[in-house]
């Protein structure tokens, strides 16, 4: 498959009629197209060899220890191009057996307010621990607005949480704002939100005395938004492996919580006198904490007791 060019080892990996367009800059833009995916370079005219040899001898190793269905790369959308190239020179060799699926999940970039790269004030790019210290110091802040001081393990469960949901809670491939009050408001689409939800719930419980749940009985509008909130966050979990990202369930969990907190403004759980309907709604209590924690559990975001 090989052939020198100009000194250099290459593979050609195009496609017959296969161009790449090109991005339109307007809608009404005619679209125009690239030249055909240009080869493949192995090795340079001096010698040196590249990063796309190494990945195509890294799945020929992968591929003789083991007999892999599918393989995930997980970088930056800025390396599509490589790994299309890689995985196209694999399959063309037979590195890659036919039936064996190489995919490469591109993630976008977080950005600053500017729409740029976040950096430090200096220039420099930002490391993961410091991104982590700015949040859980500003969720340090707002538990002690709330009452709450010297619990640095809940600041840092809130911090981390609201780090996570406002990275996941974006399609995967898209670029994203970082906006430390947005990603920390206790109120709206964020991590902290949905660890208030359920530090609300376990206080219901609590006192309620409520350990095990009894018959739910839908009667009104608000427990019907309830049970169909639900459905989607259930139906969302294969939606989401699919697509190999977590946005939706991001999305379906903040539904849920949203539809639970709308129920519980309108109705008064641990005052109603009616037993039976006291029940079902502690029972839909219980239902909500156990489905939003599970959706907290598989976004790695730690649940609290207390906000």
């Amino acid at each position: 498959l090989a052939r020198v060019s100009d000194g250099a080892l290459v593979v050609d990996i195009a496609r017959e009629g296969e161009h790449i367009p090109i991005p339109k800059k307007s809608e009404n833009e005619e679209q125009r197209y690239k030249n055909p995916m240009p080869p493949a370079i192995l090795k340079k005219y001096n010698g040196g060899y590249l990063y796309i040899s190494t990945e195509i001898a890294t799945l020929a190793m992968r591929n003789k220890m083991d007999n892999y269905d599918e393989i995930i790369y997980l970088t930056d959308n800025r390396q599509g191009k490589h790994f299309e190239q890689a995985f196209r020179c694999a399959k063309l060799a037979g590195i890659s057996p036919e039936n064996q699926k190489l995919t490469h999940i591109a993630f976008g970039t977080m950005n600053g307010k500017d729409g740029k790269p976040f950096k430090t004030r200096s220039g420099e790019t930002i490391r993961l621990k410091d991104v982590v210290k700015l949040l859980v110091d500003k969720a340090s802040e707002k538990l002690k607005a709330n009452g709450i001081e010297n619990d640095p393990e809940l600041a840092r469960k809130i911090g981390v949480g609201a780090m996570k949901f406002g990275d996941l809670s974006n399609i995967i491939s898209k670029d994203y704002i970082f906006d430390i009050d947005k990603f920390l408001s206790f109120d709206g689409k964020t991590g902290p939100y949905i660890q208030y939800t359920i530090a609300r719930i376990n206080s219901i419980l609590s006192k309620a005395n409520f350990l095990s749940s009894k018959e739910i009985i839908v009667e009104n509008g608000e427990e019907r938004d309830i049970i169909l909130a639900l459905q989607k966050l259930n139906s969302s979990y294969k939606i989401c492996y699919d697509d190999y990202s977590l946005n939706l369930l991001c999305s379906s969990t903040f539904d849920l919580a949203k539809a639970f907190s709308t129920y519980y403004n309108n109705h008064k759980i641990l005052s109603e006198k009616d037993e039976t309907k006291k029940n079902s709604m502690l029972s839909i209590c219980l239902l909500m904490k156990k489905a939003l924690s599970k959706a907290l559990d598989v976004l790695g975001i730690d649940v609290v007791e207390k906000m």
